[in-house]
């Protein structure tokens, strides 16, 4: 039976214009599904606490008595070479895009958009319940509060993870409409914007002052149509975050 908030709720929704339903129930639908998400990533993570405080102490002492080792670069390369081999562009049920080169591979898109996801939950669990299982875990590796787990760096590799690696062919068939770009002075269009965006982390001519303003610089071919724009980190952080739904969701419907 439909609970009082349920009625009301499709009361509201169908007081509105069709278009207008149709966009309710779509981000009810992401709603619901983060809703859902969360709830299995804290379960997961609370019925594997133990083993993760056991891991990270053994990290540190490992760490402490010179044992670490580098990170194998070339292992890294076998393990991606093992699941294109397993599930590669030639596997049943995967749909290559046209990107305009034949190695992008949009899985990695969606990979690293789960990663940042989790990021995020595990921040908001550290700042919501500091002192629970969960929490206290999250607290003790983030230097007692001076590093937090969303800040510039995330902001700039989700950048780079949604608006480089895919190449230039792709960013047009992002859906952008609705994006605010007002953040940025000065601003553009929103698909001029990102890919002089994109040009300015391809090339690394972006900067960061100590008050979190952020400075992206483009120069087109023989030193033309020079751009620079600014935006303080956490605002383009939403934007990058926005602009990740709406490319995720492109990159899902050509991924088995």
């Amino acid at each position: 039976m439909a609970s009082n908030a349920i009625t009301t709720l499709v009361q509201m929704v169908e007081s509105l214009p069709e278009s207008a339903q149709e966009q309710v129930v779509e981000h009810l639908r992401e709603y619901i599904e983060d809703l859902r998400d969360e709830r299995e990533w804290e379960l997961a993570f609370q019925k594997n606490a133990s083993r993760l405080r056991t891991a990270s102490r053994k990290v540190k002492q490992e760490i402490e008595a010179g044992n670490a080792q580098p990170m194998d670069e070339e292992c890294l390369h076998r393990r991606r070479r093992l699941c294109r081999t397993g599930a590669g562009q030639n596997a049943p049920g995967h749909k290559p895009m046209e990107s305009g080169r034949d190695d992008f591979d949009p899985r990695l898109v969606l990979d690293a958009n789960r990663s940042f996801w989790w990021i995020f939950h595990s921040a908001e669990i550290a700042r919501s319940s500091p002192t629970s299982e969960v929490g206290r875990l999250l607290m003790s590796n983030m230097h007692d509060g001076k590093c937090d787990l969303i800040n510039p760096g995330l902001a700039l590799a989700a950048a780079y993870i949604y608006f480089v690696y895919p190449k230039e062919m792709l960013l047009g068939q992002v859906d952008l409409t609705g994006v605010d770009v007002s953040c940025f002075q000065p601003s553009l269009q929103a698909q001029l914007l990102i890919r002089r965006l994109r040009n300015s982390l391809a090339h690394g001519r972006f900067r960061i002052d100590n008050d979190g303003r952020m400075t992206f610089e483009d120069i087109g071919t023989q030193g033309q149509d020079p751009f620079t724009t600014a935006v303080y980190w956490a605002a383009f952080g939403m934007f990058v975050q926005e602009y990740g739904r709406r490319a995720v969701r492109l990159f899902q419907k050509h991924t088995g």
